[in-house]
């Protein structure tokens, strides 16, 4: 594309916290490119200001309606027609160059009125949308099992990829499946993983408090969203098999979601609750602190496509502290981990496979702080904004 250029971003969610728009807005700003944002806001914050050098454009939409609609994008137009005028005037009066969307529901609307006014287009999928949807409730209960159709969703996801100018993903794994089901060239479709901005996330200060709470424990870590389908379940389960056999042993579960009082209920009656420390949600800010009191870091991920085409996030902030990793044979993690070696693999789903492991790691010291180290080193290397952007910037150059 290569000159300076004026990108309009369109995003289906609030901002802030988005931190995947926040880092590729600020590389693209840093670039010389002037950086536009359109995103939708439930709570009635100032309508429009400047963020980090962002034009933020927020337009109020009631949170309960939004979710209503927002799962029927692609059933009924309720969404569209919401959503139309308000990204229409955006776009008409900008004048941008390029139209960058994240992801696919609101490219829907943004991507073909785009068209239409003659700009290039960028298309943004985080996550492989459809592959998720198959994991939602509401999809597969009630009146979302008639109105929402994955298949639909599915074929919608190839048509805005063929008809973007660019499209970007967040792992090799996802780029190579899009390759193949949506039959596009690969030189269309480009890798920019939600890596971490490392001094952003090292230069957090220490909490104390944390550190000296869990000195003298054995502590297995989670960071994250505990839905059971990240494998929470699992972990819990692996704990009654540890019990006995790790000295001061804690899992220590830094996150909330919808299942944690399931979760309580099955600490309780695998008879580990003792074991269990759960911490709620916490501010980022705060997860340097708890993995300086870790020995190591899990993520036991349920197997779907969802979680073969995407990373978590925690492994990365795992790996920047030196922590050896625990991954399920998720595609995108395992991947990363045989490439590093800077942990162990276990089978998604098994207890038994999983409690091996830990034990394995608590069995071994020195292995343990090898696998660390090698997964430092690859962060420091590879696995950070600092290189990722790049893979972003060569679109806009």
């Amino acid at each position: 594309m290569g000159k300076k250029m004026k990108i309009g971003m369109i995003l289906d969610s609030t901002y802030p916290p988005d931190p995947r728009v926040r880092s590729e807005a600020l590389t693209l700003l840093a670039a010389g490119h002037e950086v536009s944002l359109f995103c939708i806001d439930h709570d009635n914050r100032e309508k429009e200001e400047i963020l980090e050098g962002i034009s933020v454009y927020r337009n109020y939409f009631n949170r309960n309606l939004y979710k209503k609609v927002f799962a029927l994008a692609y059933s009924i137009p309720a969404y569209q027609l919401l959503l139309r005028p308000l990204i229409k005037r955006f776009l008409i009066d900008h004048d941008f160059d390029v139209v960058h969307i994240h992801d696919m529901i609101i490219a829907g609307i943004g991507l073909p009125m785009a068209r239409n006014l003659g700009k290039k287009v960028v298309l943004d999928l985080h996550e492989d949308r459809p592959s998720i949807m198959k994991l939602y409730t509401h999809v597969n209960s009630g009146i979302g099992r008639y109105l929402i159709s994955i298949k639909k969703w599915q074929r919608m996801q190839c048509k805005l990829v063929k008809n973007a100018d660019q499209v970007i993903v967040v792992t090799d794994e996802a780029r190579q499946v899009l390759i193949e089901e949506c039959e596009i060239k690969a030189s269309k479709v480009h890798w920019v993983p939600n890596t971490l901005n490392l001094s952003n996330f090292r230069n957090y200060p220490r909490d104390n408090t944390i550190i000296e709470k869990y000195k003298d424990k054995y502590v297995i870590l989670y960071l994250g969203n505990t839905g059971i389908r990240r494998g929470t379940d699992t972990l819990i389960e692996a704990v009654s098999k540890l019990k006995g056999k790790i000295e001061n042993l804690l899992l220590v579960l830094v996150g909330s979601s919808r299942d944690d009082k399931y979760l309580k209920q099955l600490a309780k009656d695998s008879g580990v609750d003792e074991f269990v420390n759960f911490c709620g949600w916490k501010d980022e800010s705060l997860f340097t602190s708890y993995l300086e009191a870790a020995n190591v870091c899990v993520s036991p991920l349920k197997k779907n496509r969802h979680h073969d085409t995407t990373y978590a996030n925690k492994l990365f902030q795992y790996m920047s502290e030196a922590k050896p990793v625990i991954v399920s044979n998720c595609d995108a993690q395992a991947n990363v981990v045989i490439e590093c070696g800077c942990g162990l693999i276990h089978e998604p789903g098994s207890v038994d496979s999983l409690a091996l492991k830990i034990l394995e790691i608590y069995n071994d010291p020195i292995l343990s702080r090898e696998m660390g180290l090698r997964g430092k080193a690859a962060v420091e290397n590879k696995y950070n904004w600092e290189y990722s952007k790049e893979q972003l910037l060569e679109i806009y150059t």
